[in-house]
């Protein structure tokens, strides 16, 4: 079966995708499935094309990200409902995202992580040793809780 597998493997998915026939009752669908090397829930399920409310939300959007391109998904969300679509920020998210927009602040990056210059910094003692037998490098940690230091 294997030889049979080779012409099959040059065409696109999609073209293999077309080439499997559900109509066709003289072979169970894992046969030419196995084959063409197309997945069985490719040939099952196909895709659907989006709600039309969705497409009308998404071009709503559009436009107003076109004129206020700062909005984020809580002002776009807020303009949205002023307009009359029932949306949560979730759905706005989902929909730019799916656009592949944000607003222009965007997220925050992260702080640098940089230690304050007061603190002292403890040399690495272990560098370059290896542990080469059990009970060669022994490590421990110790903490100052407050419960133990509030003892009497």
């Amino acid at each position: 079966m294997a030889w049979l597998k080779k012409p099959a493997s040059t065409r696109t998915p999609e073209a293999r995708r077309d080439l499997v026939h559900r109509t066709a009752a003289a072979l169970p669908l894992a046969v030419p499935v196995d084959l063409l090397s197309v997945s069985r829930a490719r040939v099952h399920c196909r895709p659907r094309l989006p709600q039309p409310a969705t497409v009308a939300l998404q071009h709503r959007i559009d436009e107003i990200y076109t004129a206020t391109p700062f909005c984020g998904s809580r002002r776009m969300t807020v303009v949205l409902r002023q307009e009359g679509f029932p949306v949560n920020r979730k759905r706005v998210q989902t929909a730019m995202r799916a656009m592949g927009w944000q607003g222009l602040a965007g997220a925050r990056p992260p702080a640098p992580r940089t230690p304050h210059p007061t603190h002292q910094i403890y040399p690495y003692l272990l560098r370059g040793v290896t542990a080469a037998h059990p009970n060669h490098v022994w490590g421990i940690d110790i903490e100052r809780h407050a419960a133990l230091l509030n003892r009497e």
